[in-house]
């Protein structure tokens, strides 16, 4: 751990097992986001096609937010919607070390 606190710009990169040293390190702003579904009940589809729903998800949300990482999304979770018919997807918006400020990207 003293070689990556010795080496300037890195620092232990903790947020998600195991700990690595690094340079895009998470930062602690975050914004929990949800995408409504409100017709579409995205929970019923099968493994595969929930996993390449994610992947393109992701990919539209980084085309619209220029400059930034995959690696700010994350937690991303397709849930049964408790009060409309369809579902949600939800994710956090982290910043990290290499990535624009997140609260003046959305």
């Amino acid at each position: 751990k003293d070689q990556c606190d010795d080496i300037p710009s890195c620092n232990w990169q903790d947020f998600v097992p195991p700990n690595m040293c690094s340079s895009n390190s998470y930062l602690v702003e975050s914004v929990n986001l949800t995408a409504y579904f409100p017709c579409d009940d995205l929970t019923q589809l099968p493994q595969s096609q929930i996993d390449q729903l994610i992947n393109n998800f992701k990919t539209k949300v980084l085309a619209l937010i220029p400059g930034i990482s995959d690696k700010a999304i994350h937690s991303v979770q397709i849930k049964k919607d408790a009060n409309l018919i369809g579902s949600q997807i939800s994710f956090v918006l982290q910043g990290t070390m290499l990535d624009p400020y997140i609260t003046d990207t959305y």
